[in-house]
């Protein structure tokens, strides 16, 4: 039976046997394309009816060979850059992950560099061991803290060793005593009227109230540091600070000092008792306010003094170099004489001081006219 010949059919066929060529090796024997259109109906006519649908698939393989021949070109671009090594050396890749410690690298000129990601091979404890860069760091910190924790330990065990000993010969001691009372019945029985003594009724109770009371005592005084505490800074400082404020002229610490030595006689075991807490407030509204008047008073009358003194002395001295100035002025003026016969004299005039000379003169005689 007569196949039926299309155009259309016979095109795609030969379209398609070109694009499969591409892809498929082909032997050294190079197979005859077909010149006729009968020869490429016989040749599509052989091939299955999925021909059409396979020719996908080699255009995605195709893609993926292309993909890996430029991965290759670029491997062997990369390589190609890379910067011949001397022999013996090596391009050391750098630690990409997460560290396990933080530490630093630099290199010979103290610049910080990525660490490498070396692998160190040692011997420890009586076996090789082989990590990375960064867990042979945080091994040296282990035994940095360790060796700290080692002589921490040594030191406390010296510490305990010394109090082992101590209570050793303690206990040699009372072990000497207890033979001594076992050997000589003379000694235990003055030892155990000793104890019956110590131990009687009366002196337990006198001990226990003496220690009652001491207890006591010992409230009674940390209530008074308490309260004496609080009056100081509640009441004292901020009296005396604004006393110093009131009377600039005399100063904190001389206002404190003066206090100071007026509570001595009324103090009771280096604390004030809480009874004279009025008597003192008292004593710095009265007697210490009215000492600190008196000093600013005294030393502001003699700083006006001085102040007036210098003053006056200032203004001596300002019109006594104006009066050496003019006289200094008027000595080195020159005389003139009339018409003809100035002109004719042939005596030589009389060498007068230069106008410095003159000043300088005249502030020696002011000088030592106010020193007088």
């Amino acid at each position: 039976m007569a196949q039926f010949e299309d155009p259309i059919t016979s095109e795609i066929d030969t379209v398609t046997a070109d694009v499969m060529k591409q892809f498929i090796p082909q032997d050294d024997t190079e197979t005859p394309e077909p010149d006729t259109p009968e020869v490429a109906e016989e040749e599509s006519s052989d091939e299955p009816e999925g021909a059409e649908t396979e020719a996908e698939p080699s255009e995605e393989s195709a893609e993926e060979s292309d993909e890996a021949e430029e991965a290759e070109e670029g491997d062997e671009e990369e390589a190609a850059d890379e910067v011949a090594l001397p022999d013996g050396m090596v391009a050391v890749k750098v630690i990409d992950d997460k560290l396990v410690t933080e530490f630093v690298v630099k290199d010979h000129e103290g610049e910080e560099v990525e660490p490498p990601a070396l692998m160190i091979e040692y011997k420890a404890n009586g076996k090789v061991r082989k990590d990375r860069l960064d867990q042979v760091v945080k091994l040296a910190q282990f035994g940095v803290y360790n060796q700290e924790r080692e002589q921490n330990l040594l030191a406390q065990q010296e510490e305990m060793t010394k109090e082992v000993e101590s209570i050793a010969e303690q206990l040699t001691v009372r072990e000497d005593q207890i033979r001594q009372l076992l050997e000589d019945e003379d000694a235990y029985l003055k030892v155990r009227e000793r104890y019956l003594q110590e131990n009687a009724p009366e002196k337990r109770v006198q001990r226990a109230e003496s220690e009652v009371k001491e207890l006591r005592n010992k409230q009674v005084e940390e209530r008074r540091m308490v309260q004496a505490e609080q009056f100081y800074t509640g009441t004292v400082v901020p009296s005396l600070e604004q006393i110093a404020s009131e009377y600039p002229e005399v100063e904190l610490e001389e206002v404190s000092a003066q206090f100071s030595a007026a509570l001595v006689p009324v103090m009771k075991n280096g604390v004030v008792p809480p009874e004279m807490y009025p008597q003192i407030e008292q004593y710095i509204e009265t007697v210490l306010r009215e000492w600190a008047e008196q000093k600013h008073t005294a030393r502001v009358a003699r700083y006006q003094g001085e102040k007036a003194k210098a003053e006056k002395e200032a203004e001596a001295a300002k019109v006594a170099a104006a009066k050496a100035k003019r006289s200094a002025a008027s000595a080195v003026r020159p005389a003139v004489r009339s018409g003809a016969s100035a002109s004719k004299s042939t005596t030589k005039p009389k060498a007068s001081m230069s106008v410095e000379d003159a000043e300088e003169d005249a502030l020696n005689s002011v000088l030592a006219s106010l020193s007088r």
